[in-house]
């Protein structure tokens, strides 16, 4: 099997470079794209998410937590954002039908593990909101998933603040700063019309 390819760009401009294989991209830290996806639901008055918790079969955060869906660009995505965002819903969950919105991009983060040195990841990120249709099953079709499981907003807050180190670092990066939490939520509602 050949080695997955990933866009790289400049870290400044954020021009686009190249390909360079996800392995070398992870240990020497060149700048990719990460897309992310808050899977959401109405529940009464609130909102429920997807849960994600990774397999033992990831390269990096093994067995974390994490978001509904966190994929990264791949060279057939075609340096496209959206045709990210669909392939990892349909490649990790099964999801073919669904309304979404991007409600944060291009936010840059530098990511390092104290529990795997060797990794640094670089990541120019994008969170969408997915909202899948009435009737779409969700169901784990990938290797990288051990889990996913609906906690309704609240829940899944107060879950992460007590366990907010075994989650992977995209998620700190968003739910760790208040100001964004708070827009998330409010996007959320917005969303769902709530």
């Amino acid at each position: 099997m050949s080695a997955q390819l990933f866009p790289i760009f400049d870290e400044t401009t954020e021009q686009y470079l190249g390909m360079k294989e996800r392995n070398k991209v992870h240990t020497e830290g060149d700048w990719h794209k990460g897309i992310q996806a808050n899977i959401i639901r109405a529940h009464g008055a609130s909102f429920d998410i997807l849960m994600q918790t990774r397999s033992a079969n990831v390269d990096i955060a093994k067995h974390r937590y994490d978001q509904s869906l966190a994929t990264q660009m791949i060279d057939r995505d075609d340096l496209q954002e959206e045709k990210t965002l669909f392939r990892g819903l349909r490649e990790e969950l099964a999801i073919e039908k669904f309304r979404f919105r991007q409600i944060i991009s291009r936010a840059k983060v530098q990511k390092t593990y104290e529990y795997d040195l060797e990794k640094r990841n670089n990541e120019i990120i994008s969170l969408y909101l997915v909202e899948v249709n009435a009737g779409e099953s969700i169901t784990i079709n990938s290797e990288k998933t051990a889990k996913i499981e609906w906690l309704p907003w609240d829940s899944f807050l107060a879950f992460y603040e007590a366990n907010h180190n075994n989650f992977c670092k995209t998620v700190q990066f968003y739910l760790g700063d208040a100001q964004l939490r708070q827009e998330i939520e409010r996007q959320s509602y917005a969303f769902l019309g709530l």
